[in-house]
């Protein structure tokens, strides 16, 4: 241990003086070493922190003169051409931040793997473009009807296919993707599907439809299948990139089944207990993105 209650060459005899600079050099020469801390630190002061076993670990004053800041763990390889490596690895595989209290908030271990342990991210975070910042979704594992129509545009909400509550911030966007299984009563007969939003003020927009209706009589989609027959389902999806807005959202999906037969969600007309009949399962997934 060379350490010195203070640096500070009181007026003495010739011998005491010589022996209070004798210390003071040492202390300086071995970076004020020990396995406490010295009892009077000065803002910049190096310490050499030498536990009984272990690791040193090299720190330095900050500059209020409140706490010691770790500069690395030194580690003895045993012989000198070693020793500026060993410090620097050392420094490199035991970084940490910590808060005043101690708590590690960032550290890196030995296989320089880092952790960020104890932090909330609060609304102020910064995250890169293009970062999803939150994901939500809706499954449908049960089987769903709707009764067919021939009236135009006339949907009606996917039990269960929604996502609530979805609030977004700024100019970020949203990635809605969507994949659903259909079945129909009647071979030929077609079920149609769409994304939708609702807004703050609760209004319903339908997203991502095709807009080129060729005749009065079409329903403008964002997906279609024609079943081949009662047996058979057919699978459609789609992903799409939406711009809400800031606010509190909620995307759904709606659908629209052909004449006056009946649209199934994730089954076919034909099913049974028949070996080989099937229910199948659906989801719509929203992610934002930061713009």
């Amino acid at each position: 241990m060379s350490q010195v209650t203070n640096y500070t060459v009181e007026n003495a005899g010739g011998a005491t003086v010589r022996a209070d600079i004798n210390n003071i050099l040492l202390a300086i020469q071995s970076n004020n070493s020990g396995v406490s801390a010295p009892s009077t630190t000065y803002p910049g002061m190096l310490w050499l922190e030498t536990p009984a076993s272990g690791d040193y670990t090299l720190k330095v004053r900050d500059k209020g003169n409140n706490h010691w800041l770790t500069v690395g763990v030194v580690t003895d390889p045993g012989s000198d051409d070693e020793m500026g490596t060993r410090l620097l690895q050392g420094a490199a595989s035991k970084t940490h931040i910590k808060r005043s209290d101690g708590t590690v908030l960032l550290a890196e271990n030995a296989a320089n793997v880092a952790t960020l342990d104890n932090v909330t991210l609060g609304s102020s975070a910064v995250f890169p473009a293009g970062h999803v910042i939150q994901v939500k979704q809706a499954v449908v594992l049960t089987d769903e009807e709707v009764t067919g129509s021939a009236t135009t545009n006339n949907y009606a909400d996917i039990p269960g296919m929604s996502v609530s509550s979805f609030v977004t911030t700024g100019s970020n966007k949203v990635l809605i993707t969507g994949h659903f299984y259909f079945g129909h009563s009647a071979a030929g007969h077609r079920v149609w599907w769409r994304f939708a939003r609702i807004t703050n003020d609760g209004t319903l927009a339908p997203i991502c439809v095709g807009t080129d209706v060729l005749d009065p009589g079409n329903s403008s989609a964002t997906g279609r299948v024609t079943m081949h027959s009662i047996s058979s389902t057919d699978s459609s999806s789609m992903s799409f990139l939406d711009s809400p807005g800031a606010g509190t959202h909620i995307y759904k999906v709606q659908w629209q089944a052909e004449s006056t037969g009946t649209g199934y969600l994730n089954r076919s007309e034909a099913t049974s207990s028949g070996a080989y009949d099937t229910t199948t399962a659906s989801s719509l997934t929203a992610m934002e993105i930061k713009a």
